[in-house]
């Protein structure tokens, strides 16, 4: 069951459907997402209208502190920050690549952070505009507590979401 108020949550991003999961799965999501979404016509709009956190991921340390800053607004409103680790999307059994943009937030807002697995790029992929038949599952896993070193969480949050995600791609 997605947490109701302040919450941090990192999940697998496989497809554009895990934006509209978060939508509906969490009462006040606030998706950190990168500047060029919001040129998408509608999507950008609606966006801004609910404000996400958007960065710009080539501003490199600015980008982070305005992520933190945001985040700490969000929260405080108690809104559920919900980021993709890896920063876009993936396609499935591709290697992991976990940015560190959640070990900043995670250290900053000492909360714990709620892992999300999928497969829903076998439904809908990465790239292309082709959808598949299938059934796309979002497994929302045990909270990692508060409080870790930087690279025990990193290593507990990949093994956490690609232990799953492996998963549910053989169908467990």
């Amino acid at each position: 069951m997605a947490p109701r108020g302040a919450a941090l949550v990192g999940a697998k991003h496989q497809a554009m459907l895990d934006v509209l999961v978060a939508l509906d799965l969490f009462p006040d999501p606030c998706i950190v997402l990168k500047q060029e979404l919001m040129w998408i016509p509608i999507f950008g709009w609606f966006a801004a209208k609910v404000e996400m956190i958007v960065i710009d991921r080539a501003s490199g340390a600015k980008a982070v502190r305005r992520l933190t800053a945001a985040t700490a607004q969000a929260l405080a409103e108690g809104r559920q920050v919900f980021i993709f680790p890896e920063g876009t999307r993936q396609a499935p059994g591709a290697p992991p690549a976990y940015k560190p943009g959640i070990a900043a937030l995670y250290r900053e807002m000492n909360l714990p952070c709620l892992p999300i697995a999928t497969n829903a790029g076998h439904v809908w992929p990465a790239s292309g505009l082709a959808k598949y038949p299938g059934t796309a599952v979002y497994e929302l896993l045990p909270p990692i507590p508060a409080g870790l070193k930087r690279g025990v969480f990193m290593e507990a949050l990949e093994a956490e979401i690609e232990g799953a995600g492996d998963r549910l791609e053989q169908g467990e």
